[in-house]
């Protein structure tokens, strides 16, 4: 799978938002650019404190293997971090995103179409999940948990990834919380085929 490029993703997040509408599912979001990095960087400094002291005692307390089980919560997660930054960082325009992750090449999260027409069927959420913040800045709180974990046999939390394709993502640690570091992103590359919480509950064999 080559890494697409900006406008290459920027018209499958178009032809993804036309898809989800035409579908009945609401989505939230202008698919403008973001013009404020400065707030964007507020929101990461934010999210890298908060998720560990308010989402991961949630695992904990499940008693559930807190790494493998964040590394694959990218549903969840992602859902409740796009009403946080709609409510707070409204300006940044975050859409809810649903779709394939590839790295190296590799998928890592396929989106199985089945999804579409008969989702009982399937005993996961077979895609991944992340937020695009206005059409061209992905947000990704877990898919580096993930590599760790499946690719490089890390026991261990990897950092908030943000960035824009065909660039090596910056990075943010877990506030207080050993990270294993990947030291290159860039060949991640994202694939968006459906739009919005709604339409993530929908298609959610767990829902």
């Amino acid at each position: 799978m080559k890494i697409l490029k900006k406008w290459q993703y920027i018209w499958q997040l178009k032809k993804a938002k036309k898809y989800s509408e035409k579908t009945g599912y609401k989505v939230i979001g202008s698919l403008k650019s973001v013009k404020s990095s400065s707030r964007v960087k507020d929101l990461i400094n934010e999210l890298s404190v908060s998720i560990p002291r308010d989402y991961i005692p949630q695992l904990q307390a499940n008693k559930l293997d807190p790494i493998s089980s964040y590394g694959g919560d990218c549903a969840n997660l992602h859902a409740e971090l796009f009403k946080f930054i709609k409510d707070h960082y409204p300006e940044l325009d975050p859409v809810f995103t649903i779709g394939s992750v590839y790295f190296e090449g590799k998928p890592r999260y396929k989106f199985n179409e089945k999804l579409l027409s008969s989702p009982k069927e399937l005993e996961r959420f077979e895609a991944h999940a992340w937020i695009t913040l206005g059409n061209e800045l992905i947000l990704d709180c877990t898919i580096s948990t993930h590599l760790n974990v499946k690719v490089c046999r890390q026991s261990a939390f990897g950092p908030i990834l943000f960035g824009t394709l065909r660039h090596n993502f910056e990075h943010k640690g877990l506030y207080q919380i050993r990270s294993f570091i990947i030291k290159d992103y860039s060949s991640l590359t994202y694939e968006p085929v459906m739009l919005g919480v709604e339409a993530m509950n929908a298609i959610n064999p767990k829902s």
